[in-house]
């Protein structure tokens, strides 16, 4: 069973695209998303969660996310468990499934045209089968 994860928040740092092979690797960023309460007298907190996604090496998506960006991730939580120096190391991250750049026209880079969306291409069904 896997933990579905729909977060709305801003880049963190900025997003580090590592090659695996010829096709392909991972985006890995951090998200920051503020939390809907605050104790009062005190500034609203904001957690802070990794996000990695696959992309294939000709993805221009890199080149259009950048920190302080806002985006929406739709994704799974899963946990990345590694050993470092005999300790156990646990660590969540949401992979995302699909990354879309929200927010007002002056957060984005103006420079260049932005995709919208990242989504999977190949996910069954097309846009024609929708009822909307």
């Amino acid at each position: 069973m896997s933990v579905n994860i729909f977060m709305e928040g801003r880049i963190a740092n900025d997003p580090e695209f590592k090659s695996v092979n010829d096709k392909g690797g991972f985006l890995r960023f951090r998200i920051a998303s503020n939390r809907n309460y605050s104790r009062k007298g005190e500034e609203k907190q904001a957690d802070f969660f990794n996000v990695s996604r696959w992309l294939k090496n000709e993805s221009t998506l890199p080149n259009h996310l950048h920190k302080g960006k806002q985006v929406v991730i739709i994704g799974t939580l899963e946990n990345d468990n590694y050993e470092k120096d005999g300790s156990m190391v646990y660590k969540d991250v949401i992979r995302a499934n699909d990354i879309t750049m929200v927010g007002s026209r002056g957060d984005s880079d103006s420079s260049s045209a932005a995709p919208n969306t990242s989504s999977d291409t190949s996910s069954s069904g097309s846009d024609g089968d929708l009822p909307f």
